[in-house]
């Protein structure tokens, strides 16, 4: 079967009231590509819409002197089957019409294609979600196992980072500001020491984040900004539940709200 531009079917004309019939459905003669065949007894000139498998064929049938349509999708059915037009059944197959009634079933193949495109398959949505769900479960933080050392070196950064938003936003003495940096410079250290695992560090980075909030944060405002940017900085190197389930609850009462 030949693919080109051209057609050996078709009349001028006739291929000027497919192309209106095209454009008048919202598409452009890029969105379709033709191809052309022929045996002892028929001709066919088929329109194939790209990257689909839908097609609609121009069949003249020379021995009987007639034409004759296929195409894919149906309305409602995988293949032309059984169709309703005005004042002409047309029946299961290869459909003996006008070609006044080609072009009526031509729009309606348009009609049902660009519903079909537009259309969302749910279980391809469904399957998606699926393989994305099983990658975050293939990748999820065991918070058992040892940091990489590529994960201390963010760690570390992450750390300092926090640090550096607590001494903006508290009035330290040299005495306190030592003992937090302390405390800080330690996290780090049991964080690269590889032995403890995950949800250590995070209890016990909690612990100092928590001693912070009750002794030097008074406004809940700061308070809360203080631990969406430990949750945010260390997600995907501390288990994702830690901070949600762990260090909200470590908050005074009403101190969120």
């Amino acid at each position: 079967m030949a693919k080109n531009n051209l057609s050996h079917v078709l009349q001028k004309t006739q291929l000027e009231r497919i192309d209106a019939c095209i454009r008048g459905a919202g598409f452009t003669h890029d969105n379709f590509f033709w191809l052309h065949d022929s045996d002892n007894q028929c001709r066919i000139d088929t329109l194939g819409y790209k990257d689909n498998p839908y097609y609609f064929s121009f069949k003249w049938n020379r021995v009987r002197d007639r034409w004759e349509v296929k195409g894919r999708p149906g309305e409602g059915t995988p293949d032309f089957s059984l169709s309703e037009i005005p004042s002409v059944r047309v029946l299961r197959g290869a459909h003996n019409v006008s070609f006044e009634t080609v072009i009526q079933l031509f729009r309606s193949w348009l009609d049902t294609i660009k519903r079909e495109i537009a259309a969302v398959n749910p279980w391809e949505v469904y399957a998606v979600e699926d393989a994305a769900e099983q990658q975050i479960i293939a990748k999820a933080v065991d918070e058992n196992s040892p940091f990489t050392d590529e994960e201390c070196d963010l760690f570390e950064k992450e750390i300092n980072t926090i640090w550096e938003w607590i001494r903006q936003h508290t009035d330290l003495d040299e005495t306190r500001d030592k003992i937090l940096n302390d405390k800080m410079d330690y996290v780090i250290a049991i964080c690269k020491s590889q032995k403890f695992n995950r949800k250590d560090v995070m209890v016990y980075l909690l612990g100092v984040l928590t001693q912070v909030v009750f002794m030097f944060l008074q406004d809940p405002q700061r308070a809360k900004e203080l631990f969406q940017l430990a949750m945010m900085a260390f997600s995907g190197i501390l288990p994702p539940f830690g901070f949600e389930h762990l260090l909200y609850p470590a908050s005074p009462p009403g101190l969120l709200e």
